[in-house]
């Protein structure tokens, strides 16, 4: 049971210790899931039993986690880009907002978690309004930008020693070369 504060000190102070825990959530996705509550105890100055009573399952706590990174990073908006360079740039804009090795980790732990699952699908649906715009309604095109505007696809481009303008440009050239081999 949850304990009524009487005291507006004291529930700034709990609000604060909540806030502390939700923001260690996404610094504490690369090891075990089955660590995580000690590992975002630490991180966030708390005990363990703390963080268990304000989450009280693994579940609850990596989806507050997980949704604080996500709505603390601005989705791409399809209606301001006008090239394909734009988009690349935006969209990857928007991974290295939401952290490279935190989307990297919540893709491989996605099998353990539905949480991490759904919030997986969440990041790839901000992602479609750009495919649409820029695939010009083509299913094949749709699927190679979705496979290209990947994290993952970024991040093994990053991994081999690619610079991060390398990467956009090499996979804006791709995605330009699609599309207009459609329109043609």
């Amino acid at each position: 049971m949850t304990r009524a504060y009487q005291s507006q000190r004291r529930r700034a102070m709990a609000e604060q210790t909540r806030v502390q825990v939700i923001a260690a959530v996404g610094e504490e996705l690369e090891g075990p899931l089955i660590e995580l509550c000690e590992r975002v105890a630490i991180r966030a100055g708390v005990s363990a039993a703390t963080v268990r009573k304000l989450f009280p399952r693994r579940e609850a706590l990596l989806a507050a986690g997980l949704d604080h990174v996500i709505n603390g990073a601005r989705p791409p908006d399809a209606a301001a880009l006008s090239t394909v360079d734009d988009a690349v740039d935006v969209v990857f804009g928007y991974f290295d907002d939401l952290g490279p090795e935190r989307l990297w980790a919540a893709y491989r732990h996605a099998d353990e978690s539905a949480a991490l699952r759904e919030r997986v699908r969440r990041i790839e649906r901000a992602v479609e309004p750009v495919i649409k715009r820029h695939s010009g309604g083509d299913r094949s095109a749709a699927a190679f930008m979705r496979a290209l505007l990947d994290p993952l696809a970024y991040r093994r481009l990053r991994l081999t020693g690619v610079s991060g303008t390398t990467a956009r440009a090499q996979i804006a050239i791709a995605i330009s070369a699609v599309v207009s081999a459609d329109d043609d």
